[in-house]
């Protein structure tokens, strides 16, 4: 089933799938806001961030099994993590930003449990309007997704806290 762009997911009606789905997310998801900038990027208010989930496993079925559910989303492999001994299996990942984004977390945080916080900050950053190449945000805006962008940032930091 392939990904329908421009069109919304479709979300479940059932509880136990919706659960299911916030479990793969907090055992095999990513929740996060990267930041990107316009091309003439040099102004603060050039940068803009995008709320994204991002699922990886080497089972390219639960992938699979998300977009046929979810009807949407992409997936794609991104090749052997250490191809040269291959040593790894290949690696998949299923990929959701913006308004897509946005209805999944409403409808699985409350099955959250490791992501929750990391939902919650995304839900409150699409809340400071719209974050494009158009958007011209106040001082105040800029400096609000600049610190939740960091909270984000802070709770997927990798290593000892």
């Amino acid at each position: 089933m392939g990904y329908r762009k421009g069109k919304l997911i479709d979300i479940p009606d059932d509880p136990a799938v919706l659960a299911y789905i916030a479990g793969i997310i907090d055992g095999e998801g990513y929740v996060g806001i990267p930041r990107s900038r316009t091309r003439d990027g040099r102004e603060r208010k050039n940068v803009y961030y995008r709320i994204r989930v991002t699922i990886t496993n080497s089972d390219a079925r639960l992938l699979l099994w998300l977009q046929k559910t979810l009807v949407g989303g992409s997936v794609a492999s991104t090749g052997y993590k250490n191809q040269a001994q291959n040593q790894h299996k290949p690696c998949w990942f299923f990929h959701l930003s913006g308004a897509n984004c946005e209805r999944l977390l409403v409808a699985v945080i409350p099955y959250l449990i490791l992501k929750k916080e990391q939902a919650l900050l995304c839900l409150e950053m699409r809340g400071t309007g719209k974050y494009c190449e158009d958007d011209s945000p106040s001082d105040n805006v800029v400096y609000m997704r600049d610190v939740i962008c960091r909270k984000v940032r802070d709770l997927n930091k990798r290593g000892v806290a």
